[in-house]
């Protein structure tokens, strides 16, 4: 994939922020918008603690499983967005524009392996020029979809996305205060 195909990916997960931040429609449907709604999502590194319990609760009350995730559009749409939340939240805590990554276009760049392709990698957000950023590239759906669907996972995406977070920013206020977009 070109660089003008993971531009359009930036793009989208900014349109899909953007849309959220204002009560706007997306294209397509989202899975349990209305439940998600009531979740606060501030755009705070705390928030993704929130994220965690969500995703508990629609594992508990729906017994969703990663079959259910690749047939179930508006379920993809979901996880899709939450990983798009919580590429806009790191990027945020960091002071860096979030970079996203299609599976194909970070294999090539990074010459990655082939046979990983699935839903939980189709998308990389990456930060490869911040160097505040200790791990350059994450996979967030593979923690939003674990912790979605299996109950014996101890995935969190609290504690996977606070791996891209510098700890002195993890562990001070500013973790629990709302982040504009400043960057």
């Amino acid at each position: 994939m070109n660089n003008n195909a993971n531009g359009n990916l930036s793009f989208l997960a900014l349109e899909y922020v953007h849309a959220w931040e204002r009560h706007r429609s997306l294209d397509g449907e989202i899975a349990f918008k209305t439940k998600l709604r009531a979740v606060q999502l501030d755009f705070s590194v705390e928030s993704l603690r929130h994220i965690d319990r969500f995703l508990d609760e629609i594992r508990e009350q729906h017994r969703l499983t990663e079959t259910s995730v690749v047939r179930y559009r508006p379920l993809r749409a979901l996880f899709c967005w939450l990983a798009f939340y919580v590429g806009e939240v790191i990027g945020r805590s960091v002071q860096t524009e979030p970079q996203w990554f299609s599976f194909d276009a970070y294999n090539e760049l990074f010459d990655g392996d082939a046979s990983d392709r699935c839903f939980e990698t189709s998308m990389v957000l990456g930060f490869p020029d911040n160097p505040r950023v200790k791990v350059p590239f994450f996979k967030p759906l593979i923690s939003i979809v674990a912790r979605a669907t299996n109950p014996d996972d101890e995935k969190s995406v609290w504690f996977s996305a606070g791996l891209q977070i510098p700890p002195a920013v993890l562990t001070s206020e500013f973790a629990k205060r709302p982040q504009s977009r400043e960057f």
